[in-house]
């Protein structure tokens, strides 16, 4: 029980830390562009799901269709 908690107030330390790294990170760059852990995020994402995603399982019964405002002002 006690090996439980100790680990649960690490995770609650560590979550505050990068929480708060954030925050700081968001008011020192005024909000413009994305913070240094953003970044870190987007380019991890790209990287899971280069890893993870599997093209040949697809539905194929699925279209997107993309209309643009040229198109609907020429129909």
């Amino acid at each position: 029980m006690r090996k439980l908690l100790a680990g649960v107030l690490v995770g609650l330390i560590a979550a505050g830390i990068v929480l708060a790294a954030d925050r700081l990170f968001t008011v020192m760059s005024g909000g413009v562009g994305p913070t240094p852990l953003e970044t870190i995020e987007l380019k991890t994402y790209d990287w899971r799901l280069a890893r993870t995603a599997h093209p040949e399982t697809a539905r194929q019964d699925i279209a997107l269709i993309e209309i643009d405002e040229y198109t609907l002002r020429n129909l």
